[in-house]
């Protein structure tokens, strides 16, 4: 299930079972906010399971930033911030969802995706597992992986090249 809006609301709080939810993505523009979301609900899904998006980079040290206690997991193995995640959408990014299999091997899958896709997260015997940049996702077979990649650039064709010089009128 997935729930969108308010969660910080009573109303919700006494409405909304959380025992469905294994885990919370917390994606508003304000890092604050997120925090709070993971905060607040993280004793009760668990520290591991609660994911926020970084406002900034910057990394623990960075004296602006939010300490790490007071976070969610960093959501994707590469930190990317609510910025970059919004501007790779605007520039065609697209989610991609595929099962892991001997005859298509991790190997395999991870050489096709390339180097600038991330693994969002992996279903793993039943249980969903998001990439945080503490856990990177290593997949196996047996998973399904959905992985965040570029926009597909059609196959480039070569330039038509004239063959011929002769003049038709001549």
């Amino acid at each position: 299930p997935v729930y969108f809006g308010e969660i910080l609301s009573e109303v919700i709080e006494h409405h909304l079972d959380f025992n469905r939810f294994g885990a919370v993505l917390a994606l508003s523009p304000n890092e604050s906010y997120n925090a709070l979301v993971c905060t607040d609900l993280g004793p009760e899904l668990g520290r591991a399971q609660v994911y926020q998006a970084s406002e900034r980079r910057g990394g623990e040290d960075d004296r602006r930033g939010l300490s790490y206690a007071l976070r969610g997991r960093s959501f994707l193995h590469s930190g990317a911030t609510l910025d970059e995640l919004i501007r790779r959408h605007y520039m065609g990014w697209r989610f991609q969802r595929t099962r892991i299999t001997e005859e298509y091997p991790p190997e395999t899958y991870l050489k096709d995706i390339g180097k600038e896709a991330e693994i969002v997260l992996l279903v793993r015997k039943g249980a969903l597992q998001f990439a945080s940049a503490e856990a990177p996702l290593k997949p196996e077979i047996g998973d399904v992986a959905l992985a965040y990649l570029p926009k597909l650039e059609p196959p480039r064709r070569a330039a038509a090249v004239e063959t011929s010089s002769a003049d038709p009128a001549a």
